[in-house]
């Protein structure tokens, strides 16, 4: 498996294993070159399938159903489908993975999502038009985290009943119990363990969210720059240290310029926590700042509360 238990390359290899293993066309090959949504749709289809290799039986779905108190009495799959299509109200839509139970229980939806960039409401009010669904299954949104859920309309969508919005993290750390690992294969172990380490490195070193954490816990409505980088380097200063380690901390692309990087990004992007650059301006009260004057940035949640300012962005 190589360097699988570190995460980096479960895409590729633990895909390939597996895809060398089962039997039948469950998994779909992905679309994409490297690590993508389609692999990990694959790894959980396989690690959900209790007559698959890994050596869990039916424990990593109880692991899922325990992480999305789902305490309703289902059994043990009788099926799992991937990229199962059907209607939504304006465009087809595809479940990543659907599973059904036993005869007469209610059928369940895993949609995957993989990183926090991508929020769809629409789909998850499809998800309850699909009769395969209705009002009686269930809808497990599986995300990162569950503070990537930045549209109010997203969270709305989420709340009926039968939803639930589960993170890898938690779903993982059932899954990773010591009376579930032991029963495991070594595969299914080393994909388990994998899938882990995937997870905890994102939200240990993924910036986007780093800041976006920030700016909620700050409950910031407008800042400075200067200001944000004083709170992030408080919270993060080990994660700054290994970035001036690798990168430099000043010049093109050094510690320095992520951070200003992400605002200047932000500033332009059209859903999700948004910052607008205002006209209010003022010297950075650290000299070797890079720019003799900065602007204060505003922070807005949803694309639909766009604010006016500035049109273009700094770095």
């Amino acid at each position: 498996m190589g360097s699988t238990t570190d995460g980096r390359d479960l895409g590729e290899n633990v895909f390939t294993v597996i895809q060398g293993m089962y039997k039948n066309d469950t998994l779909k090959r992905p679309s994409h070159k490297g690590l993508a949504e389609e692999h990990f749709s694959n790894i959980l289809a396989w690690l959900l399938d209790p007559e698959a290799g890994h050596g869990f039986g039916g424990r990593i779905v109880e692991a899922l159903l325990d992480s999305a108190e789902i305490t309703e009495g289902l059994g043990t799959p009788s099926w799992i489908g991937r990229e199962v299509e059907f209607a939504g109200e304006r465009m087809k839509r595809r479940a990543d993975i659907l599973i059904s139970f036993a005869e007469g229980t209610p059928k369940m939806a895993v949609e995957v999502k993989t990183d926090r960039a991508y929020e769809d409401p629409a789909q998850i009010r499809d998800y309850r038009r699909w009769p395969e669904l209705g009002e009686s299954g269930y809808l497990v949104f599986l995300c990162p985290r569950k503070e990537s859920l930045l549209l109010s309309e997203t969270r709305e969508a989420l709340r009926h009943p039968r939803n639930r919005h589960v993170t890898w993290s938690a779903f993982l750390n059932t899954a990773a119990a010591d009376d579930v690992l032991r029963e495991g294969t070594e595969l299914g172990r080393t994909v388990v363990a994998g899938l882990g380490a995937h997870f905890e490195r994102l939200e240990r070193t993924d910036f986007k969210w780093m800041a976006e954490q920030i700016l909620e816990d700050t409950e910031w409505t407008e800042f400075y720059p200067d200001d944000f980088k004083d709170e992030f380097r408080k919270r993060y200063e080990n994660i700054y240290q290994e970035w001036v380690e690798r990168f430099g901390e000043r010049g093109n692309g050094g510690a320095h310029q992520r951070l200003t990087a992400w605002l200047s990004a932000q500033s332009r992007a059209k859903g999700g926590l948004l910052v607008r650059l205002t006209d209010d301006a003022r010297a950075p009260r650290n000299a070797d700042w890079g720019f003799p004057i900065i602007y204060k940035y505003r922070v807005v949640k949803d694309a639909a509360q766009k604010s006016g300012g500035r049109g273009s962005a700094q770095s």
